[in-house]
């Protein structure tokens, strides 16, 4: 073992002791997700989820079992 490490890390600066977020972006990662969570949200909110699905298949299948 070292006696003694050097590191680029204090209260002073690190994001998880200042409460401030840093961003390092490379190969354009940060956009590429924000763009994937963008077209998630698009999607989202026209599309119809599963339980709403089920809950439509079965009241249909009621009113067919209730008719014979």
């Amino acid at each position: 073992t070292l006696p003694e490490l050097k590191v680029e890390i204090c209260s002073a600066c690190h994001p998880f002791y200042t409460g401030k977020q840093k961003l390092i972006d490379s190969a354009r990662r940060v956009e590429k997700f924000q763009a994937r969570m963008d077209a998630k949200a698009k999607v989202s909110a026209y599309r119809k989820g599963k339980k709403v699905k089920r809950l439509a298949k079965t009241k249909a299948r009621a009113k067919r079992t209730e008719k014979k």
